[in-house]
């Protein structure tokens, strides 16, 4: 935004002071009885020669003005400070063709304050709509449950909204393109050239990993059936093995303008390679072995619900054994190790060579368990999909691990 909104950055402005509805702390901000504010404001007065002189004078000879605690004493030094400040904007009352009139505003520095945050407010706003007879209830409520503090004090902010909401139209997208891919008239328009490349980027925004970007959008509260409910959100953690915090702090120490040490960003950003690289395989050969198990004929023969239910229990469990060894690596060592290195560099920016050395083992360990799984040949699918055979060389992403030197890699805890 170009306009500085200096007023609402004053510490004493309502912006900054009014509380969040719904986080109101009466600890925060203790009542004080012996003091209190007076805010009058009068419209359309009757002007002529005189006529504030004459209010001043009034006051001046009205009782207990003497008495400099008194509340009229107040009223008085604010009316000797009066002066024209800005313009009030009043209905016409059918005196001219316009709808509304212009009119001078008079008021002392207070009010001169109160009024200048209030125009800046409304420009601001005026940037979200233009119109706020566009808005829905509907959209108040998700802004008052979803523009508010996160656990670990970042905030989400409307331009990430609307950016989420311009990637909702990319996976509406998704639904348009991939439609005329199978028309016997357009196929072949849409599998080549632009409409192939966009409708690509659109799949993958549906059915890729993506731990950073779910870990924020299962914040989102549940509004009318559109968010997320506790239950919603605890799908997180049972695909990622992380918490939604624990994917938001990869966010923060990931990329540029993190406050770490240089060497430990870029281990984050192998960090979060690694665990939608190992996701996306995961989800890959389950989906295979899913086809597999519907085309089975005994699945196909069985008639009702829990006969196929029986069925394909049966033919999940070579499944579950050959995949329990990988995901107890992924479970029981690589996770863990990830909250450490975490923890590390929140608290002393720098990794324990021992935690990072750990960190390496496992990894050195896990990534030819997947290249070489044997989930990768269960399938027909699988086995003959050169694509797939050879995208497992590159696994878990195109990025290295990079060990950090210097002050990034740490002996001992730092002493606090």
């Amino acid at each position: 935004m170009a306009t500085a909104y200096n007023r609402l950055k004053r510490k004493t402005s309502r912006w900054q002071n009014l509380p969040v509805p719904g986080q109101e702390n009466p600890e925060d901000d203790p009542v004080d009885t012996t003091r209190y504010s007076l805010l009058l404001f009068l419209r359309d007065l009757e002007a002529g020669e005189g006529r504030l002189k004459e209010f001043v004078e009034g006051l001046e000879d009205a009782p207990g003005v003497l008495d400099e605690k008194s509340t009229m004493a107040a009223v008085l030094a604010a009316a000797l400070q009066l002066k024209s400040m800005d313009h009030d904007y009043v209905d016409s009352k059918g005196r001219t063709s316009a709808k509304r009139r212009r009119i001078d505003l008079y008021g002392n520095d207070a009010a001169a304050d109160q009024i200048a945050e209030y125009n800046e407010l409304v420009n601001l706003a005026r940037t979200v709509w233009s119109d706020p007879n566009d808005l829905r209830d509907i959209l108040g409520e998700l802004y008052g449950l979803n523009l508010r503090k996160l656990t670990e004090g970042g905030r989400y902010s409307i331009p990430d909204i609307f950016e989420w909401a311009r990637a909702w139209a990319e996976v509406r997208y998704r639904f348009l393109n991939h439609s005329l891919r199978d028309d016997p008239n357009l196929w072949v328009n849409f599998n080549a050239g632009p409409y192939l490349t966009k409708g690509n980027a659109a799949n993958a925004a549906v059915h890729e990993s993506n731990v950073v970007l779910d870990s924020q959008m299962v914040e989102f509260k549940n509004v009318r059936g559109t968010g997320y409910t506790d239950r919603d959100r605890d799908i997180f953690n049972q695909l990622y093995i992380l918490t939604p915090e624990e994917g938001r702090k990869l966010l923060q120490y990931s990329g540029t303008s993190t406050g770490l040490r240089p060497g430990l960003p870029a281990v984050f950003d192998y960090i979060i390679d690694f665990i939608n690289g190992f996701i996306n395989w995961r989800v890959r050969v389950l989906e295979s072995a899913r086809r597999q198990i519907l085309a089975d004929q005994a699945y196909k023969n069985a008639r009702q619900p829990n006969a196929k239910n029986a069925v394909r229990a049966r033919l999940n469990q070579p499944i579950i054994q050959n995949l329990r060894s990988i995901d107890g690596t992924y479970t029981n060592d690589f996770i863990p190790t990830v909250r450490k290195l975490l923890k590390e560099a929140e608290e002393h920016n720098a990794f324990l060579a021992n935690t990072y050395n750990i960190f390496t083992n496992i990894c050195n360990r896990f990534i030819p368990a997947v290249r070489n799984h044997a989930m990768n040949t269960y399938t027909n699918d699988l086995r003959y999909n050169t694509q797939f055979q050879r995208s497992l060389a590159t696994f878990p992403g195109p990025r290295t691990l990079k060990r950090p030197t210097g002050t990034a890699m740490i002996l001992a805890p730092r002493r606090t």
